[in-house]
């Protein structure tokens, strides 16, 4: 049943859409749609767009919350939303988002006057985003969904947006599949702006500093991976460090190094193209992705070349190791490799993994790009941090 079909002629910074929406309610009572206007809308802005829907008659409003970042000649865009319940009423309070400019925006949507909702400021006088990825000064775009999670800290804890960079695109009659260059990452980022937030909401309040706060690379925790091969099976697994975060406000990190001055981390993709094209999931207290290598493809050799990829288990609270393996070595055990868990493995998979329960142990699913199935079995470690929105996958 076709309930509505809305084009640039309507919207009109629609562009090429990507992402799925997201179905939320809203403070107004009412329930409605969030989606990104995809790439290359009219004005080359990421915008973000809201419908809300009448219980009664059906009909649907459209809000449209415009950034005001990109221009014509180099559009932007918004792929995927994520819709973050901080009280766990059921009703969205922020929206955060990612652009093609490595942006990360967040949708103040805690009014219940919808003409009241805006893109988040963060102490200036305009639109103004919580970090922005890039490398020296190229942007590394954002086209897959966030993860909004909760991390505890020994008082209040924190709102942490999770996130990895890449870009494809697709292939068309004329032109192959092309993935965007340069290193790619995965983030972590404090939304430390939550002091609106504890005032408003009396049951529940996050850890939040005052002022204005410069979120660059030098303000975070690095991770590196490294390759570990096991001596019996041949086969090379990653793992990852495990550098503590410094948060900013704090006096002293695991380990008693000073601290203050660090707002999350960031981790490196080492593979040659390595990106993040396909949505990080959050699971058992751990963020998993499937990362993507590039095949490299020589137009006058008949065979064609597949691409690679590793599969990643990651601690959300400092991007770097989780306490054991997460995935189990050839034998299906879950061991450290030369003193090192085991935090990814090459599935060589394409799309989000899926998480399933058989026989009490719980699996990872996922295709590879060879068209296969893939499973692996794996050891969570649970109590993690948190999702912080109210639609849970048990």
């Amino acid at each position: 049943l076709v309930i509505g079909e809305w084009t640039p002629s309507t919207l009109t910074n629609l562009g090429d859409t990507v992402g799925t929406p997201q179905i939320r309610r809203f403070h107004n009572g009412m329930w409605g749609m969030i989606f990104g206007n995809g790439f290359s809308g009219a004005n080359g802005h990421a915008v973000l767009y809201i419908a809300t829907i009448n219980s009664t008659t059906g009909a649907k409003t459209f809000y449209s919350l415009d950034t005001g970042s990109g221009t014509t000649t180099t559009p932007n865009g918004i792929a995927y939303a994520a819709a973050a319940d901080l009280d766990n009423d059921h009703i969205v309070d922020y929206i955060y988002a990612g652009d093609l400019y490595g942006n990360i925006w967040r949708f103040d949507v805690t009014s219940n006057n919808p003409a009241s909702w805006i893109v988040s400021k963060y102490g200036n006088a305009t639109a103004t985003p919580l970090f922005t990825a890039k490398k020296s000064t190229v942007a590394q775009p954002i086209t897959t969904q966030l993860q909004v999670v909760r991390v505890p800290t020994s008082t209040l804890p924190r709102v942490l947006i999770t996130f990895g960079t890449g870009h494809k695109t697709p292939a068309t009659a004329l032109a192959p599949d092309v993935f965007v260059s340069g290193t790619q990452s995965l983030y972590g980022i404090w939304d430390y702006d939550m002091g609106a937030w504890n005032t408003l909401s009396p049951q529940r309040h996050f850890t939040s500093l005052a002022g204005m706060q410069s979120i660059t690379s030098a303000t975070l925790q690095q991770q590196t991976v490294s390759t570990t091969t096991d001596a019996v099976s041949g086969i090379t697994y990653r793992s990852l460090s495990a550098n503590p975060v410094c948060w900013t406000g704090t006096t002293t990190c695991t380990g008693g190094v000073p601290a203050n001055n660090q707002y999350g981390w960031e981790l490196d993709l080492p593979g040659t193209g390595e990106q993040i094209i396909y949505s990080p999931i959050f699971t058992f207290g751990t963020i998993v992705v499937n990362t993507t290598i590039p095949a490299v493809n020589n137009p006058l050799i008949c065979s064609v070349q597949t691409t690679t990829g590793w599969t990643l288990a990651i601690d959300p609270a400092s991007g770097g190791s989780l306490a054991q393996s997460f995935f189990a070595n050839s034998a299906g055990v879950f061991v450290a490799i030369g003193g090192k868990v085991i935090g990814g493995v090459q599935n060589n998979a394409v799309g989000s993994p899926g998480v399933v329960t058989y026989n009490n142990a719980p699996y990872l699913i996922s295709q590879t790009s060879t068209g296969v199935a893939v499973t692996n079995q794996i050891n969570p470690p649970g109590g993690v941090g948190g999702r912080a929105t109210w639609l849970q996958l048990r």
